[in-house]
């Protein structure tokens, strides 16, 4: 008899040390997976593949919380969106750390719930329940590993979910950018076609104060080879136009008026053109 409760206690303790084993290990092939997929967001400056990532996690049973952390512990990530950029506290339930790289250089953490507080404690009341059912546990122990493939295949879907939205946020992001693109070709050869019809010299700056467009009266009168010498300049860049900066701020201030350089500069007017939004579409600079 004797021996057959040391057997059941020693049955026992490895069933438990097995539990925190497999636990651990869940773990551990959790961060991994997360932490490759948070990696590769990070490279390709994807912050919303990371959120939703931590999104996804929190999701999951037995995951109450999820974040990423760079070296300065500012939150980067979070299941909660609130959290973001706040600097991170530790949660009352034990948590585990796991390392982010890019290269041989560690940027931050990938941060996730350890394990249940109390299951030490709980594993230690229970043994000698677990030895008088060992039948029990080991049903128990079947429907856990199976609730933790659901989970695990749960959890999977998830970030399969969220990687596939992700690709088409990119794929939208990228005709939406080449839409832009091409309606900005279109306009500046719009624009170079208006400009070309005025005799004086004049020249238009778009809303990031760089050359799009001027006639061949302005690239005679500053000093341009050709037409296409200035475009895409910005005005800094352009000599005759060097000392006009608080002209052009004023200009900037004041959308559609006419703003003049003080007396004794080059013989400039400037007026700033914005939408119905107020935002600035450009600048014409004219002589007068």
């Amino acid at each position: 008899m004797a021996a057959l409760l040391i057997g059941l206690f020693i049955n026992g303790t490895l069933f438990a040390r097995s539990l925190r084993a497999l636990e651990q290990r869940d773990l551990e092939r959790l961060q991994k997976t997360v932490g490759t997929l948070v990696e590769h967001a990070r490279r390709a400056g994807d912050d919303l593949t990371m959120q939703e990532a931590m999104y996804a996690l929190s999701q999951a049973p037995g995951i109450p919380f999820a974040c990423v952390v760079d070296q300065n512990k500012i939150i980067l990530a979070h299941n909660d969106p609130s959290q973001l950029g706040r600097a991170f506290r530790r949660p009352r339930i034990p948590f585990a750390v796991y390392a982010l790289r890019e290269g041989a250089e560690r940027w931050g953490s990938l941060v996730l719930p350890q394990r249940d507080p109390f299951l030490k404690k709980w594993l230690n009341s229970q043994l000698i329940f677990w030895m008088l059912e060992a039948g029990a546990a080991s049903l128990a122990l079947a429907a856990w590993l199976v609730h933790g493939a659901k989970k695990t295949a749960a959890l999977r879907q998830d970030l399969s979910d969220a990687a596939r939205r992700a690709e088409e946020d990119r794929a939208n992001f990228k005709k939406e950018s080449e839409r832009h693109a091409r309606l900005r070709l279109c306009w500046m050869a719009w624009l170079q076609s208006a400009v070309d019809q005025i005799e004086r010299p004049a020249l238009f700056l778009d809303a990031s104060q760089r050359t799009v467009a001027y006639n061949r009266s302005a690239a005679r009168a500053m000093g341009f080879s050709s037409l296409e010498e200035a475009v895409g300049k910005s005005w800094q860049e352009i000599a005759a136009l060097g000392g006009l900066g608080k002209t052009l701020q004023q200009s900037l201030e004041s959308p559609g008026k006419a703003v003049e350089p003080p007396a004794g500069s080059l013989p400039f007017q400037f007026v700033t053109l914005q939408d119905a939004l107020h935002s600035i579409l450009g600048t014409w600079i004219s002589f007068r």
